[in-house]
């Protein structure tokens, strides 16, 4: 299993990720812009302010990130 940090908002990515197919897609800064083409995997906001965060998705602070990625390979993009 694999997990993913996004960091661009580069639209290219989003078959990238696809086809690696991670566990887990953090998406922070940029990143936030590829929710829309990443629901289908498990996604969460890096944030701390959770009332940024659209309805029904999932928030990630820096210890979930390291907590649900402990032991995995991170791709970061």
């Amino acid at each position: 299993m694999t997990c993913v940090l996004v960091l661009s908002n580069n639209p290219q990515l989003v078959d990238l990720i696809k086809l690696v197919k991670p566990r887990y897609v953090f998406l922070a800064y940029r990143g936030r812009e590829l929710l829309d083409w990443l629901k289908e995997f498990d996604v969460a906001i890096c944030t701390y302010l959770p009332f940024d965060v659209p309805p029904g998705v999932k928030t990630a602070g820096p210890l979930t990130f390291l907590d649900m990625c402990r032991g995995q390979p991170v791709l970061v993009l």
